[in-house]
């Protein structure tokens, strides 16, 4: 029998910590768009209860988009 070795290659991503609805971490949104963006994700949750994010970020750390916010989500 063969013994077989699976490397993991683990890479070490570091979240941003959520400072509300709206997370523009890529600072791509003018001040009005966040505000009017906040307000109204605000309104859907207490509505709804659904809780709706936004986030931008300046990389992906390497990962793949589905990886990424994957990871976010547990994160967060």
């Amino acid at each position: 029998m063969g013994l077989m070795l699976a490397l993991v290659l683990v890479q070490a991503v570091t979240y941003p910590t959520p400072q509300g609805y709206v997370n523009d971490f890529a600072d791509i949104l003018e001040s009005s768009e966040e505000s009017s963006l906040e307000v109204m994700l605000r309104d859907i949750e207490q509505r709804t209860t659904a809780e709706i994010t936004v986030v931008t970020v300046p990389s992906l750390e390497g990962l793949d988009i589905e990886s990424y916010t994957i990871g976010l989500a547990e994160e967060w």
